[in-house]
């Protein structure tokens, strides 16, 4: 295997390049891609011979449009390939007859990203090669060592990158994704052993890295990572810098502009450059609704323009957006353009400043688009428009991928334009429309947590996440889908406006089912307007809308590991006047921000959810035998009533009675499902007249009889006294039962090794508005920070986990929830030596009516 580099790592220009590809043969390169346009790389014989100085071989070129490489490089350059994004008729026809061949390279967030989607143009076009890129192929949910294998005799060269989600899937943040190799999700290990498998000798080129290290830091580290992976085939290499010919490098002043470019001056002075930048800073650190209107207004007051329309731009949905308008009286029939054959997209291919002729019948000939069209031909007759300057905003983190365009149309025929000072233009705008975006989306994650914070059940999160959205995205529709237990049905969870279609035994969809079982099974979004197409894909479901044409975004739910835990569809985007406008790529950012905020709770209401529906159906099939238990112990009890015997009389003991503690306390398990229900307020008491010490400690004491045996315990060492203060309380028996139970089992747990120093104190007293009982034992003791969290579910002290001592961390929080539905409390009052729990009963629990009278607790 070979290894070459992307000079996609030192930007859009090369400022010194023979410099960099010195770098890039003293450190074992021997080949290189270029991703600058043409025009920035100098006269093609200089490339040539600076490329043959060095040994090194041209892959391939991938700026600009494919004419504008073609004619570069005329008979001059024979590159490998020509990368393209997708397979385009007119252009393989050109390069055809050319010479060239071309590469096809799925990109993320292009119309052609998964391998899926390149499939049918590499069957129909055997001169088609295949360019995958593993990181991007990654983050569509693809495998990069499917794809080499499956496409192996057509690679023209395999693109090594690595990623990592922390920064999200969103258009506008995975590009901060990008890690050093070996520091992400790439599956290397699988990739280098299908590559030997298939006795690959082809090219692996490394693209970007560390987005804070330099390209010279990059360069060191991919090729020193993938020398060791390529078992030391990579040489290391030392060559003469050649001093490039005259003339053949283009000159760049200091901002790495081309001086030729600035000679040209700029329409506006510095005091409205400064304001601009004034503006600019305001705008990023503003409402992030209004950042596109101002952005615009900023542009057309700086270079005096007659008409700024800003664009956002969506290439899966081959669509772009009308966002910001300057000036804003400014009307348009309808607030999006479609991508194919506008005089946008030329400029968006070509990656560069692209100025129109409106007056020529076809603007965009000159650049090899003949029926490339403005998409409000009136508004150009209306306003007189003569001239387009169409200037892509390119992603800072990724400059093969464009967010925005804004199109300028100039007050006068004499304007002066400036390339690069454009080109910053448009730096300043994606800068303060990414940190305007990272604002709102931190908001809205925010606001995801905040109401997961409240919410304890499923469908009170999905109401709060539902609500959150609809004023978030500005939509008129929401609807959450859940993946099923079962995994293989797409089910509702909650939705405004969803009416189903289907019979009553399928509402629902299956992966691949309509839109949003087609969002599952991609595990990607979806963008498009007036989404007729589901109906007939699907009779499922509709969501009612207002008017005609309405636009649509459907999105998975994705967890940590990229499996699908629902889909939201979002329909009819509202704005400002009423009016409908599309989704953006800013609304799937917004929405990704949500969801990896929501997620992680959302996954842990259902479990908790599961869990409970789960305990209520165990519960009840184990009622059941509990119940003919206790049928089958009291017919014992009467026989031998009836026969005039006693259980002495044939036992040792009063096994039977033992069997009845046993069950009554096994009933007050069962009953505490109520309890550990998640987000059960209180429980249904069963209350009647009790006498604490006769119907609640000795049949507890006759329950901890086989944990004492356990741990060769005497029962002497439990005292039990003063109880005749405390009267006939009107308690629940079998759950009180199960507070005292619990409460000694405890004891008896984490009491020490030697017998004779076992000892537990209960004590009964009176005050002034309580009856209180102490839980006194010479155990292992609670540190004092933890004398709130043992009582929260699953808690336990550090030394009851370290200790071999078993446990859920449920008795104390059984305990609490039990005493508190009676009205009282239960706390720790002394940490060691002894630990003392202490339970406090009000007193009206001594009175039938006031009992009655007293609003039920809420703990």
């Amino acid at each position: 295997m070979k290894i070459a580099a992307n000079t996609l790592i030192w930007g859009n220009r090369a400022v010194d390049l023979p410099k960099m590809l010195d770098f890039l043969a003293a450190n074992g390169c021997e080949g290189v891609e270029f991703s600058q346009r043409p025009e920035r790389l100098g006269d093609p014989h200089d490339l040539r011979q600076l490329l043959a100085d060095r040994g090194l071989v041209l892959l391939g070129l991938s700026g600009g449009t494919v004419d504008e490489r073609i004619k570069y490089c005329g008979d001059v350059l024979k590159p490998n390939y020509l990368y393209v994004d997708g397979w385009d008729e007119v252009e393989a026809r050109e390069a055809r007859c050319a010479g060239f061949l071309l590469a096809l390279h799925p990109h993320i967030f292009k119309a052609r990203h998964r391998l899926s989607d390149v499939e049918a143009e590499l069957r129909d076009h055997p001169e088609l090669r295949f360019l995958p890129d593993v990181a991007h192929l990654t983050i569509a949910g693809d495998s990069p060592s499917n794809a080499v294998v499956q496409w192996s005799d057509r690679l023209a060269a395999v693109h090594i990158k690595d990623w990592t989600p922390a920064y999200g899937r969103s258009s506008h943040r995975y590009g901060r994704g990008f890690v050093e190799l070996g520091k992400g999700i790439v599956n290397f290990d699988q990739l280098f052993e299908k590559l030997r498998a298939i006795h690959y000798r082809g090219w692996l080129v490394f693209e970007q890295g560390n987005r804070e290290a330099s390209p010279e830091e990059v360069v060191v580290q991919a090729t020193r990572w993938l020398g060791q992976r390529t078992h030391g085939m990579l040489k290391k290499r030392t060559a003469l810098r050649v001093p490039a010919p005259a003339g053949g490098q283009p000159q760049l002043g200091a901002n790495g502009v081309d001086v030729a470019v600035e000679s040209l001056l700029p329409s506006y002075s510095l005091l409205e450059e400064k304001q601009f930048l004034e503006t600019i800073f305001s705008v990023a650190s503003g409402s992030p609704r209004t950042v596109y209107v101002r952005l615009a207004e900023a542009v057309g007051r700086l270079l005096k323009a007659r008409l700024v329309v800003l664009c956002s731009y969506s290439p899966a949905a081959s669509l772009m957006g009308i966002v910001g308008v300057y000036p804003a009286a400014e009307k348009f029939g309808s607030h999006y353009l479609r991508y194919r054959d506008s005089l946008s997209s030329v400029a968006l291919k070509r990656q560069a400043v692209t100025v129109f002729d409106l007056r020529s019948p076809h603007p965009g000939a000159e650049y090899g688009q003949p029926t490339a069209q403005f998409g409000f031909p009136t508004l150009v007759e209306h306003l007189g428009l003569q001239q387009l300057i169409s200037v892509p905003v390119l992603d800072q983190q990724d400059p093969h991928q464009a967010r925005f365009v804004v199109n300028i149309f100039p007050g006068t025929a004499g304007f002066s334009r400036d390339d690069g000072d454009l080109a910053r233009i448009g730096q300043f705008i994606a800068w303060a429309a990414d940190s305007a975006l990272d604002e709102r989306c931190a908001i809205a994650a925010a606001g995801a947590n905040l109401v997961a914070g409240r919410c304890q059940q499923v469908g009170a999160f999905l109401q709060a996440l539902r609500d959150l959205l609809l004023e978030t995205l500005d939509c008129e529709a929401l609807t959450i889908f859940l993946v099923d237990d079962t995994g293989n049905r797409l089910k509702e969870g909650i939705s405004t406006r969803l009416r189903w279609a289907s019979p009553e035994t399928q509402p629902f969809y299956t992966e691949g089912e309509g839109i949003p079982g087609n969002v599952w099974k991609r595990r990607e979004p979806l963008m498009c307007l007036d989404p007729a197409d589901e109906r007939v894909a699907s009779q499922k479901s509709d969501e009612s809308k207002r008017r005609s044409n309405p636009s649509l975004l459907c999105a998975p739910m994705l967890d940590a590991g990229g499996g699908v835990v629902g889909v939201i569809r979002c329909r009819n985007k509202r704005g400002k006047n009423g009016d409908l406008h599309m989704f953006s790529d800013d609304d799937l950012a917004v929405l990704d921000a949500v969801c990896r905020a929501a997620v992680p709770h959302l996954q842990v209401l259902l479990s908790k959810e599961r869990r409970v529906i789960a305990l209520r159906r165990l519960t009840h099939e184990l009622n059941n035998p509990v119940v003919a238990l206790k049928g089958a112990v009291d017919k014992m009890r009467r026989e031998l009533e009836q026969r005039r015997g006693t259980t002495e009389a044939y036992f040792s003991e009063d096994y039977i009675a033992d069997i009845g503690s046993w069950l009554g306390l096994m009933r007050g398990l069962l009953g505490n499902a109520d309890v550990l229900s998640f987000g059960s307020k209180t429980l249904a008491l069963e209350q009647r007249r009790v006498q604490l010490y006769a119907d609640v400690f000795m049949p507890a004491m006759q329950q901890i009889r086989q944990p004492l045996f356990d741990r060769d315990f005497e029962a002497t060492g439990i005292v039990i006294r003063k109880f005749d203060e405390i009267p006939a309380l009107w308690l629940d028996k079998a759950r009180f039962n199960q507070v005292v139970f619990n409460l000694l089992t405890n004891a008896i747990k984490y009491a020490g090794q030697d017998p004779k120093l076992f000892r537990v104190l209960v004590t009964a007293r009176e005050t002034s508005v309580f009856y209180e009982i102490d839980f006194c034992d010479w155990g292992s003791g609670i540190p004092p920070e933890m004398k709130e969290a043992i009582f929260h579910e699953g808690v336990r002290s550090k030394d009851a986990e370290q200790s071999n001592v078993s446990g859920d961390g449920l008795g104390l929080w059984i305990a609490r929830n039990i005493v508190e539905a009676h009205g009282g409390t239960i706390r720790v009052t002394a940490f060691r030596s002894p630990t003392t729990f202490t339970i406090s009963l009000p007193k009206w629990l001594a009175n039938r009516k006031l009992l009655e009278s007293e609003p039920k607790p809420q703990p």
